[in-house]
């Protein structure tokens, strides 16, 4: 799929899904799934688009699978077997389908979810244990087992050209946000804390007002000492490295 690097793999509208939940003793193919049930469209995540500079794809760049999913899709329900139909888009084109089926019951050595369908071209079967941990003020939580790894996850990928999912860890991939620099970070933080300040209450207090717009200002403060060491750099005639002003602006916080 070409060099993958700057802008990842991101979640176009993720195509439609179907979810239904069916008892252990029931027996339906693919085929015959598709023609039972009815697909609804729903927004869902897609896949964004590749990156620019790096080869290595990020965690963006890869079709995931998670508990929370599974969880407001109710498969987690441990009285009975569910199957769900998950699809993802890249651009108009679907590069993946699957079909998960979460067991419960039957003779099982322990619960598991059932991964079938095509990946980016590829044909994926695998099957990932799910284990429960108790939580510290009651009730428990599911996770995947990493196949790679061997531990507890709340999240799979699986990147282009694979045939298997694992955990970010399992696969070593980065996210896209670890290959921003200081200066783009600094403008990203600006952007979120400002969409915060600006949905807080009528009622919020005024020092959580105040420790937002004086987080807002530091990061202002930032940028204007990166670009005064850019100036500085143009008038000497120097070359201009957005690196070292960032790295000499940090020195000044």
């Amino acid at each position: 799929m070409g060099e993958w690097g700057g802008g990842g793999v991101r979640p176009v509208t993720v195509a439609q899904t179907l979810s239904t939940a069916y008892p252990a003793d029931t027996k339906c193919d693919s085929v015959s799934f598709r023609q039972k049930i009815s697909v609804r469209n729903q927004g869902m995540p897609s896949i964004p688009k590749p990156a620019a500079k790096t080869c290595k794809p990020t965690v963006e760049d890869c079709i995931a699978l998670d508990t929370a999913m599974l969880r407001k899709n109710g498969m987690l329900l441990e009285f009975m077997d569910h199957r769900l139909q998950r699809q993802w888009q890249l651009g108009s084109s679907l590069v993946g389908d699957l079909f998960l089926t979460t067991v419960f019951t039957g003779q099982i050595a322990y619960p598991s979810v059932r991964i079938e369908g095509t990946c980016f071209g590829r044909s994926v079967i695998q099957s990932v244990r799910l284990v429960t941990r108790r939580m510290r003020f009651g009730g428990k939580r599911w996770y995947f087992v990493c196949p790679q790894t061997k531990r507890p996850c709340c999240k799979l990928i699986l990147p282009p050209g694979a045939t298997a999912f694992a955990s970010v860890k399992g696969w070593g991939l980065l996210y896209r946000s670890q290959h921003d620099g200081a200066l783009t970070r600094a403008q990203k933080a600006i952007a979120a804390l400002s969409r915060h300040s600006n949905g807080l209450r009528k009622y919020t207090r005024k020092s959580t007002r105040e420790a937002l717009q004086a987080r807002i200002a530091a990061k202002e403060a930032f940028l204007d000492r990166v670009a005064e060491e850019v100036a500085g750099d143009l008038s000497c005639g120097r070359r201009v490295s957005f690196r070292r002003a960032c790295r000499m602006a940090g020195a000044f916080q």
